[in-house]
C-alpha cells in the first residue's frame, strides 16, 4: 500500500464520513455536486487524467462550434465548458457507485446475484473481447465474499503497454461506464497501467475475468473459478 494510496483513502472516508453527518437530502445533492465537478480525478491514474482531458476537449469544440452559430462568443464558451463537462461526467465517470451507505442492503444470494449478474456479464464480454488488455479483477466485497444488496462492484481493469493499447483499453473504460450509468449499474470501474495496481483498500486477492495465462502468475493470485460459482454459471 503505497503513501500516495494511503493518503486518498483517508480523504475519501473522512469525506464520506462529514457527508453521512448532513441531512440525507443535502449529503446526496452534495455528493453528486462534488462528483459532477471533480470526476473521480483524486483516484485518477494520469492516463485517465488524460484521456478525459482530450474527451472533454473535443466535447468543448464541438458543443462550442455549435453553439457559435445561435449566440454570443462568451455564451458560446460558457455552454462549451458546462456542456463538455457534463457529457465527460456522463461518458466517463462512475455515477451509481457514488452513493453515501448509510445502511446495508440483504445478504440473499439470490437478490444479489440477480441484481449484480448483469454487470458481471458486460466486465466478461468486455474482457473476452478486448485483446488489448491482461484481464479484469473484482476487489471489494465481492472478492472479500461479505457483498450485500447496497455494494458497489470494484473493478480494475489491466491494460497491457503501449499507446494502441492505451487507446483502446480506455475506450473500453468510457464505454463501461457509459453503459453502467445509462442501466444503472453501481459499478466502480477503473484502468490500472500495472499488473500489481490497486488502490490502499484493495487488500483481498481479486477475482479474476478473462485474461491470459500472464494471470497464472500474478502476485496477487486468482481465484477465476468464483466467479460463475458467485453468479449461478456452475457446470451442471
Amino acid at each position: 500500500m503505497s503513501d500516495n494510496g494511503t493518503i486518498k483513502s483517508t480523504v475519501s472516508d473522512t469525506y464520506t464520513g462529514f457527508l453521512k453527518r448532513l441531512p440525507q437530502s443535502i449529503g446526496d445533492f452534495a455528493l453528486y455536486a462534488v462528483n459532477w465537478l471533480v470526476q473521480g480525478q483524486l483516484f485518477a491514474t494520469w492516463s485517465e487524467r488524460s484521456a478525459k482531458a482530450v474527451l472533454e476537449a473535443v466535447g468543448f469544440v464541438s458543443i462550442y462550434t455549435t453553439l457559435r452559430q445561435v449566440t454570443t462568443r462568451n455564451r458560446a464558451v460558457l455552454g462549451g465548458i458546462l456542456g463538455a463537462h457534463t457529457l465527460n461526467w456522463i461518458a466517463a465517470t462512475n455515477i451509481h457507485s457514488t452513493r453515501i451507505k448509510r445502511t446495508e442492503g440483504t445478504q440473499n444470494t439470490d437478490a444479489i446475484r440477480a441484481k449484480f449478474a448483469p454487470v458481471v456479464r458486460l466486465l466478461e464480454s468486455a474482457a473476452e473481447s478486448n485483446t488489448h488488455i491482461y484481464g479484469i479483477g473484482i476487489f471489494g466485497s465481492f472478492a472479500r465474499g461479505d457483498a450485500h444488496l447496497n455494494s458497489d462492484l470494484d473493478a480494475h481493469i489491466y491494460r497491457k503497454r503501449g499507446i494502441v493499447s492505451a487507446i483502446s483499453t480506455y475506450v473500453l473504460l468510457f464505454k463501461l461506464r457509459l453503459l453502467a450509468n445509462y442501466r444503472g449499474y453501481p459499478l466502480d470501474v477503473w484502468v490500472e497501467d500495472r499488473l500489481d495496481g490497486r488502490t490502499a483498500k484493495d487488500t483481498e486477492t481479486p477475482i479474476l475475468i478473462g485474461g491470459e495465462p500472464l494471470w497464472e502468475t500474478h502476485p496477487d493470485g486468482v481465484r477465476p473459478d468464483e466467479v460463475d460459482v458467485l453468479f449461478g454459471n456452475e457446470e451442471e
